[in-house]
This record gives structure tokens, C-alpha cells and sequence, in this order.
């Protein structure tokens, strides 16, 4: 079920959420979803109340500005980004394009550390890694800062993304590489079958137990891969119809139950258990995907232009509603069942709920 056909003016987002509310009853398992907005803040300096975060903070990042706020609706941190920026919900810095003795500070605007090596960090909720000077390389650290190991290599680093097992990390010669988090190499292959060899996503199961990239030109595929001892069995595979050239978004699922593929034109779930997959046309780009829980529900965040969408998935492969909007920038989070959406200069709560 479409929400809605139309793209409404973001002014205020509360009204787009009002919408969904009224008209989100959707069935799912027997059960119907109710989507209810719960706040809406502006960003803006006088809107910041520095406090101590008594929970889980939430980190944003809009157009020039990031932050935290918190769940029940108030924006405790705003940082302008007058160079390079990174955050994650632990941790954020701001760096130059040498990126070298890069400080960086805990959600609570402590200082946490000083980055031993040069390069760009990234952090995650599993995580702080770094890619170093040249593209091929890169490194995790803890929080000070200090590197716990290191992964070199020759070719350009094109693909990287972290889970709680690990990360995976592709190149430009098609190697796929899966790391856990102690630096352990779980499997290292060439998934190949392609006239041009590069990886363009990459992921490694939140279980560790799966990879997953797109892979090459002509043709170019979905591989999904099972490890084991440090080898990697390639458990599906297929060609996709229209190929892209630039980096794109490979994620598994918090339940390791699926395996979303960003394509082209849409996306491609695979359904690991069954080794089926599913194709959900998409128009423009897909930036994010996040899980609501144990429900089998997801949400796509994705951009044509300057209209952004999000959309409501169910079972990886069902359509259940969208709503979209306008912005220059915008950002997705969930947690605890409840959805953060943030466009340019305001963020807005909604709390899913099962009747």
C-alpha cells in the first residue's frame, strides 16, 4: 500500500508523519502496524540544552551541522562541520584532508583520544576504523585511539562495511576480504565470473557466518558466500539486468535472515535460508536501510534528486507504505521501535506499534 503519491513540503515534518499515522494500518502477520509521531525539533543553536545524556543519544548529521539529541526530544549537542566530519553514536571528529593526530570526542563532547595514524576515520556502533593515505589500507582502533591491527593491501580499497562480527572490504583487482573484530581473517576470494574484476558492495553477516558483495562488469552480480574455516562457499549467485559503476549499499539483516543488494534500479533480497530472491524497484539511490526488530520490517531511506523516500518493507520483499519529502539533506535511525527522520533543519520521532 502507497501512502501517498504525492511529495509534500517539509514544512512542518509533523504533518507528512500525521499522515502516515492516518493512514498506515497496515496488516502484517495478523497484526496491524500504527505508525504515531511522537516529536519534532528544530536545529538551530538556541534550541541546543547541553546535559548530561542519561541514554542512548542520537547522532544526526544535516547539510553543515551534526549533533546528538535524545529520545524524548532533545538536542543536546550541535557541532558545525567546517571541514571533514564523522559520528557515530559513540563517537565524532572533525579532520582535515591530511587527516593526520585527528581528535576525536565521546557523544558527550569529552575528549576520548587522539588517532595514532593518518588517514580518514569512520566510526561505527561496532567500532572505529581508519583508511589511510593512498586507499588500499586500513585499520581499527580502540577508544583512545590506538591501533589494535592492521590490514594492507596493493589495489584500491571500493567497498567496506562493518557488522558485530567484523568487516568486509572489496577491491578493485574483486578480492573480498571478511576481518572479525580481533583482526582475524575469516575468508579472502575472488567471487570472479566477470569480464572487469571489482567489488562495489560488500558486507559480512552480523553472525559472521555469511558474505555478500556486488560484484564486476560484464556481467555484473549478487554473491552471497557461506564461511567456514577460513574458506568461502558461494551459495547464490545471479546477473543483474542493469549494471552500475559507482559504490553501492550491501547489508545484512540484525537476524541474519536476509541479504539486501542495492542495484541499479531497485532492490535485490535474498532470503538466505531459502536462497531466494526478491527484486523491489526503487527509483533513484538507496543511502540507508535499518531494521525495526524481530518483525521482519525494514526501512529504506532513498533519493531521486532532491526528493527523499522512506519506505516500509515487510518480509524483504513487500512494499507496505512510503512517504516522501523534500530536502537537501535528510538521515534515518531506528531504535528501540521507534524511527528518527531528519531533513535539513528539523528531526522527527515516530514509535512503531502492533495491535
Amino acid at each position: 500500500m502507497k501512502i501517498n503519491d504525492k511529495n509534500f513540503p517539509l514544512f512542518p515534518l509533523i504533518f507528512i508523519f500525521m499522515l502516515i499515522y492516518l493512514f498506515s494500518a497496515v496488516q502484517i502477520s495478523e497484526k496491524k502496524l500504527d505508525i504515531k509521531p511522537e516529536w519534532t525539533i528544530k536545529i538551530d543553536e538556541n534550541a541546543v540544552m547541553p546535559a548530561p545524556l542519561t541514554g542512548k543519544p542520537i547522532p544526526f548529521r544535516l547539510n553543515n551541522v551534526m549533533g546528538y539529541c535524545t529520545e524524548d526530544g532533545m538536542l543536546v549537542s550541535l557541532i558545525p562541520i567546517e571541514k571533514n566530519a564523522a559520528i557515530s553514536a559513540d563517537f565524532w571528529a572533525l579532520y582535515d584532508n591530511n587527516a593526520e593526530n585527528t581528535f576525536f570526542f565521546t557523544s558527550g563532547n569529552e575528549q576520548s583520544g587522539v588517532i595514532d595514524r593518518a588517514g580518514f576515520p569512520f566510526f561505527t556502533q561496532n567500532g572505529i576504523f581508519v583508511f589511510h593515505p593512498g586507499g588500499a589500507s586500513f585499520s581499527r582502533h580502540n577508544d583512545k585511539g590506538l591501533t589494535q591491527w592492521l590490514y594492507e593491501y596493493y589495489a584500491p580499497l571500493t567497498a567496506f562495511s562493518v557488522s558485530h562480527a567484523g568487516c568486509a572490504a572489496g577491491y578493485a583487482d574483486g578480492n573480498l576480504v571478511c576481518i572479525d573484530s580481533e583482526g582475524k581473517i575469516l575468508s579472502r576470494f575472488y567471487p570472479r565470473g566477470s569480464e572487469l574484476e571489482v567489488i562495489f558492495g560488500a558486507a559480512l553477516s552480523q553472525n559472521g557466518k555469511y558474505a555478500a558483495c556486488i560484484s564486476g562488469l560484464n556481467p555484473q552480480r549478487i554473491v552471497a558466500a557461506e564461511l567456514e574455516n577460513g574458506k568461502a562457499k558461494i551459495i547464490h549467485h545471479e546477473e543483474l539486468t542493469e549494471e552500475l559503476t559507482e559504490q553501492t549499499l550491501v547489508r545484512f539483516s540484525e537476524d541474519n535472515k536476509y541479504v539486501f543488494f542495492n542495484g541499479k534500479s531497485g532492490l535485490t533480497s535474498l532470503l538466505l535460508n531459502e536462497k531466494k530472491s526478491f527484486f523491489i524497484p526503487f527509483k533513484g539511490r538507496i543511502l540507508d536501510i535499518r531494521d525495526f526488530g524481530d518483525k521482519d520490517i525494514f526501512f529504506v531511506l532513498s533519493k531521486n534528486g532532491r526528493t527523499y523516500t522512506v519506505t516500509v518493507l515487510y518480509d524483504g520483499r513487500y512494499n507496505k507504505g512510503s512517504f516522501s519529502f523534500k530536502a537537501d539533506s535528510a538521515f534515518l535511525y531506528t531504535d528501540k521501535g521507534s524511527i528518527y527522520v531528519g531533513a535539513d533543519d528539523r528531526i522527527s520521532k515516530m514509535t512503531l506499534y502492533f495491535d
